[in-house]
């Protein structure tokens, strides 16, 4: 009797499943193509780590004779990152809008925006977008509070800029890193600390020793080298100090950890055996890594949101453990 009842509990929830499974609406079909995609607003922006980025990202999708195509269909993905929407079909103006949320690891994220061909294939658009750890972001409070109105040249309804009114040469962007990733850090904290004169430059540049500390300072300095574009180099520097202890920089510690679990598992490959329903063991075999590692790079890649698409029988062998 108790076997009976097992059975039946488990055969309606494999049916309820399956049930569910049918409520997925289907993935969206291209009702016309494009030649060329293109972004219209919401590239190199920052944000908080785990954050959803202020604007919305918003691509277009234009013809071959350079006008917008509706009912082009536009995925967004990008390892660490989710979408909402993941994928949408253009307006009357050939464009989608969706809004990303970053990852929980300071540093920089690509969205991939891809839009299909008519005769197979993707067009693809790469936006690169800032996740900032806690120095990076007290860096950025301190820079809108008494930076941003001369290092930026556009006025918003909370501040006016005074970029314009600046005698030449114009102070540069703090995101300029053609000029700035040249500067070493002990110049650029002798700047903000003492002001332009201190290195030569323009004496409009004002002095903050007496109102920032040498930590706000240096935050404003990790602020500057996570938003430059081109982005800053990581330059080498020792691995221990004068005591034989070894440096510990939490953020570079967590870029190649991110980066090794990417290299080690491919998101394609990840996707691909997913949704072929192999079972995670078979998946760190594959790929030789362990199970622990590939079920968090699953997760890492957004993998397992698109699972509920799969099969009906990969939820029925619990696959993933997940």
């Amino acid at each position: 009797m108790k076997s009976t009842f097992s059975t039946c509990v488990l055969a309606s929830l494999l049916l309820s499943g399956c049930a569910k499974q049918a409520n997925v609406p289907p993935p969206l079909a291209p009702k016309a193509y494009g030649t060329q995609i293109v972004e219209q607003s919401g590239g190199k922006q920052a944000a908080g780590v785990g954050a959803k980025l202020k604007d919305p990202v918003v691509v277009q999708v234009n013809g071959a004779d350079g006008n917008a195509v509706a009912g082009a269909l536009v995925s967004f993905h990008g390892d660490g990152l989710s979408f909402t929407p993941s994928q949408a079909l253009t307006d009357d103006s050939g464009q989608v809008s969706t809004v990303a949320q970053l990852g929980t690891i300071p540093g920089s994220y690509v969205i991939v925006a891809e839009t299909s061909k008519s005769g197979g294939g993707i067009f693809s658009l790469n936006l690169r977008e800032i996740a900032l750890g806690y120095q990076e972001k007290v860096g950025k409070q301190i820079s809108d509070k008494y930076c941003i109105m001369c290092h930026d040249p556009e006025s918003t309804p909370e501040r006016v800029s005074n970029f314009d009114n600046l005698a030449p040469p114009p102070s540069h962007l703090f995101s300029d890193g053609s000029v700035l990733n040249a500067m070493s850090d002990a110049d650029l904290i002798k700047i903000i600390a003492d002001g332009g004169p201190a290195l030569g430059k323009s004496p409009q540049t004002p002095a903050y020793r007496g109102t920032l500390t040498p930590g706000e300072i240096k935050a404003v300095v990790a602020y500057i080298r996570a938003i430059a574009d081109p982005p800053y180099p990581h330059s080498p520097g020792p691995i221990t100090d004068h005591r034989g202890c070894r440096y510990w920089n939490a953020t570079m510690e967590d870029e190649p950890n991110w980066l090794s679990g990417a290299l080690l598992v491919p998101r394609e490959g990840a996707c691909s055996l997913a949704h072929a329903g192999e079972p995670i063991e078979a998946i760190a075999k594959h790929f030789g890594g362990s199970v622990q590692l590939c079920r968090w790079r699953i997760y890492q890649a957004g993998t397992h949101h698109q699972l509920p698409r799969a099969p009906c029988a990969v939820f029925a062998r619990g696959a993933f453990g997940l």
